[in-house]
């Protein structure tokens, strides 16, 4: 584990952007070893069980080469394809919040992402909404406007670059946590090798 771990950044050189610098020590407070191995359990369980799920269920909405769902909005992708993406917690559908199917069909990994969460982020932060995606590459956007206009990111998986850009500024989130308003800033990520998953907790 410790030949795995030093990899990655120190705990103190997690980042919080845009004004939330307050909850700083909060996230330096994750046991770092912990976090690492909730991590790399959820990297085993989109590699492995998602395909078998998303292959059995929907198999006209997968993608061949991995088996991921390709449901999303393509606007912001790079490539223009649709986004390989689970939606979970809470959607918008038109004025109203709705339970996406992803809750049920996915059902182990929405409980295991929430555990994750409260183990690691529950005492100060809180969502409705989580959004996983695979090897997808944001092209420079704003998001819309969400209740606090505060994203929570992570990324995981075993693959190389792929840093976050917020305007001109750039921060590794490989298996590190980022504190950011996504509504005022443009930001974008940045080429990678590998297979990369980004986790988004928002409050719809």
């Amino acid at each position: 584990m410790n030949e795995l771990m030093k990899n990655f950044t120190k705990p103190d050189d997690y980042v919080f952007v845009n004004n939330h610098c307050r909850k700083n020590a909060l996230i330096n407070a994750i046991d770092r070893e912990e976090f690492f191995i909730d991590m790399l359990n959820l990297h085993h369980f989109c590699m492995d069980e998602v395909p078998k799920i998303a292959r059995a269920e929907i198999p006209k909405w997968v993608d061949a080469e991995t088996g991921w769902p390709t449901v999303g909005n393509r606007k912001k992708i790079n490539n223009g394809e649709r986004p390989k993406s689970i939606c979970l917690g809470v959607r918008k559908s038109g004025k109203d919040l709705t339970e996406p199917i992803g809750n049920s069909r996915y059902n182990e990994l929405w409980t295991y992402i929430q555990q994750i969460h409260d183990k690691h982020f529950g005492q100060w932060h809180t969502f409705n909404q989580c959004n996983i995606l695979y090897n997808t590459k944001f092209i420079k956007h704003k998001d819309r406007p969400t209740k606090n206009n505060e994203t929570l990111m992570i990324g995981f998986g075993d693959y190389k670059g792929g840093c976050l850009k917020i305007k001109e500024d750039v921060y590794n989130i490989n298996h590190q946590p980022i504190l950011f308003n996504g509504n005022a800033n443009e930001y974008q990520d940045m080429d990678y090798e590998g297979n990369k998953f980004v986790i988004l907790f928002n409050t719809i």
